[in-house]
């Protein structure tokens, strides 16, 4: 059976794992300030569990909007590494002097230009240009 594909990178998936950590951190704060106030334990305890939860929670959600961000970045890579692939399928048929000028910009299609160019002078067994 074939393996599913990642859903995120692992950089994204750390701070997925940080995000949950700090919101369970946040709830024990919650859950210690709760206690201490129905307990009618020390007024500090209280105070202190309602500092952690709070601090949990915001470190929770700063860790959760990193975790969107990479995961964002993430699947933008993916697209362009798969949009260079089709635009060097489309340039294959260039000819050397054509995909040179498109080389010499900058952008999607000179990066799959550059590809081309590099992968015919390897099977020529020279150098690439540049």
């Amino acid at each position: 059976m074939a393996r599913p594909a990642r859903r995120f990178s692992d950089a994204a998936q750390q701070y997925r794992q940080v995000m949950w950590l700090m919101v369970l951190l946040g709830l024990l704060g919650f859950g210690l300030a709760f206690l201490a106030a129905r307990t009618g334990g020390d007024r500090a305890l209280g105070g202190l569990g309602i500092l952690l939860g709070l601090i949990g929670t915001a470190a929770g959600a700063w860790s959760g909007l990193r975790a969107r961000r990479q995961a964002i970045a993430d699947r933008e890579l993916e697209s362009r590494r798969g949009m260079i692939v089709l635009l060097a399928a489309q340039l294959g048929a260039k000819d050397d002097a054509a995909l040179e000028r498109l080389a010499a910009g900058s952008g999607m299609a000179a990066d799959a230009a550059r590809l081309i160019l590099q992968g015919r002078a390897e099977k020529a067994g020279r150098r690439p240009p540049g």
